[in-house]
């Protein structure tokens, strides 16, 4: 989810690095990450974590948010995303996005934007594959997403996919 080119940031001043120790969500209160969400999506708390949710519908194609104001990061964390040259990008909307192993959106990094990969309907959390982006996971995770060729493992190394009860 980073895609600022090298030495700038969102704004274009300064180098966009923030301190690697500092949890890039420090300091940003539910609230505050709401007003930086767009008016296409909302930031709700989810169980322990959060989501970006739908607040209108969208069709394949569709621009459901950007991340335009994403600064660049200098590690790879939970809270971070990264981009195709292997640098790594925060954003607050962009950090509560869930996984799912069929998502319903995908990053493109040349327009720095969330893009709908099938209708989304209003209310719906929107996901991405968190393996499309990443070459390593910071924070392994057991999937729960249901889909029916569910990867069970999100991290390095591939696990063969957990059996599921039904």
């Amino acid at each position: 989810m980073e895609s600022l080119a090298a030495g700038s940031d969102a704004s274009g001043q300064g180098d966009g690095a923030a301190e690697p120790d500092e949890p890039p969500l420090a300091g940003l209160a539910l609230a505050e990450r709401r007003n930086r969400a767009h008016s296409s999506v909302r930031i709700e708390r989810h169980g322990a974590g959060e989501n970006v949710v739908a607040q209108r519908a969208f069709e394949a194609g569709d621009v459901v948010f950007s991340f335009d104001r994403a600064i660049r990061w200098p590690v790879r964390d939970r809270f971070t995303v990264e981009d195709p040259a292997g640098r790594h990008v925060f954003d607050p909307v962009l950090a509560s996005v869930a996984h799912a192993c069929r998502p319903n959106a995908r990053l493109a990094f040349d327009a720095r934007a969330a893009v709908a990969l099938r209708h989304i309907a209003p209310g719906e959390p929107i996901t991405l594959d968190y393996l499309a982006t990443e070459s390593d996971i910071a924070a392994p995770f057991v999937c729960r997403c249901r889909a029916a060729d569910c990867r069970g493992w999100i991290g390095r190394p591939q696990l063969p996919p957990l059996t599921r009860e039904r």
